[in-house]
């Protein structure tokens, strides 16, 4: 059995999804998770010997690390192996606290999709698979120097649920598996177009409520956003 942590955004969802399609798992749970409640996450994993964990696009945060420690040690007792993929910055001492526990591959230079595309144990070159990498980089590193990035950016933050998450996450293993021959279809068009139109609408309300001081010859202007559109990165 396959069992993976991950973020909850794009990037998250992208880890998940390229991993479960190079494994060829076809039994797997998936939780979504922050670093400070990382902990957490995977103290509910009922992983037992011979079954895999995986944590993906998630960090360490700092004040949990005891706990991370213990929760790992649990799932290594049972027999499960670990193993984890992130592309934030790591503490040398972390790597050393927690490596004991799971076989972490930390790379800087990517994203978190692009980590577990590069280090899982089942990579294999296919172009598919590096077009969608390359896209989700786009995104997550906000370079956008690939046109489907602002489209899948909106496409994954559609809605902030659990069921939505999983939505997307089926839809990147179908691509991925040669079951949706287009990554950016119908489905993702019409979504973005919902999300477009509320930014516009959103954007708009907050700039009529903005509130305007000049100081040093400087203007100034404060807004209290108050939705999830647009995106906080946006802004």
């Amino acid at each position: 059995m396959l069992f993976l942590v991950v973020h909850g955004d794009l990037d998250g969802l992208a880890a998940a999804a390229i991993y479960i399609v190079l494994s060829g798992s076809r039994e797997y749970e998936v939780r979504f998770a922050e670093p400070t409640t990382l902990h957490r996450e995977l103290g509910r994993v009922k992983a037992s010997a011979g079954d895999r964990v995986v944590i993906a696009d998630l960090g360490v945060n700092r004040p949990n690390l005891g706990r991370l420690e213990e929760v790992l040690r649990a799932i290594r007792s049972r027999g499960a192996s670990i193993e984890w993929y992130d592309h934030h910055v790591w503490d040398e001492a972390w790597l050393e606290r927690l490596g004991s526990y799971a076989r972490i591959v930390v790379d800087t230079s990517t994203c978190g999709a692009g980590v577990v595309y590069s280090y899982a144990p089942f990579r294999r070159r296919d172009r598919r698979f590096e077009r969608f990498v390359e896209a989700v980089c786009a995104a997550d590193l906000w370079r956008f120097d690939r046109w489907e990035a602002p489209w899948l950016y909106r496409y994954a933050a559609y809605r902030g649920d659990r069921g939505w998450s999983l939505h997307v996450l089926e839809k990147f293993v179908a691509y991925l598996s040669g079951v949706l021959e287009e990554l950016v279809d119908d489905e993702v068009r019409d979504v973005v177009a919902a999300v477009a139109e509320r930014e516009v609408k959103e954007v708009s309300q907050l700039l009529r409520d903005m509130v305007r001081v000049r100081v040093g010859g400087i203007e100034l202007g404060f807004t209290l956003r108050r939705g999830s559109v647009p995106e906080s990165s946006i802004l």
